[in-house]
């Protein structure tokens, strides 16, 4: 599961480099991704990659990729069709819905439903201003109950184009 899990976030980050088709235009990673990579392969701590540590980011990206293509070439041809990386993409996101899912039940308990006091505990608002988080849950609350169900607390998650 953690190698299918490694996998999954790597096919991501290959597909967001533009890595599948060297036709593609690369988009600019976020900087969190950025932030992401950079502690993965910066082996000094040095807050940068030096040309060792880009090459070792370089070789291990391309033999994940040679995993990934491997794993998902249907047609045996070397590479990635737009109906293979569909399937790819398609896998990706209901890995991510069930990683949400169950991320939901942790917070949610029993009853299924996340409270404005459940919310404001996760781990990712420690740090975070407790009129922006209530501000936040009031928001992802549409039917207004006080309380969150999975599609609500599914739409934080949104990708915000």
């Amino acid at each position: 599961m953690k190698n299918t899990v490694t996998t999954l976030a790597v096919a991501t980050v290959v597909l967001l480099t533009g890595g599948i088709a060297t036709s593609w235009a690369k988009p600019k990673l976020p900087p969190a991704r950025l932030t992401s990579l950079l502690k993965l392969f910066d082996a000094d701590g040095n807050g940068k990659l030096d040309e060792e540590e880009r090459q070792a980011a370089k070789d291990y990206l391309a033999k994940k990729y040679e995993e990934i293509v491997a794993e998902w070439d249907k047609d045996g041809d070397g590479k990635l069709s737009g109906k293979e990386i569909a399937a790819l993409r398609a896998h990706i996101r209901e890995k991510i819905r069930e990683n949400r899912l169950a991320k939901f039940k942790e917070v949610a308990g029993e009853d299924e439903l996340i409270s404005a006091e459940e919310f404001a505990a996760m781990p990712v608002f420690a740090e975070a201003d407790p009129v922006r988080v209530t501000r936040l849950f009031t928001g992802l609350d549409r039917n207004k109950d006080g309380q969150l169900n999975f599609l609500e607390f599914a739409r934080s998650f949104r990708s915000h184009r």
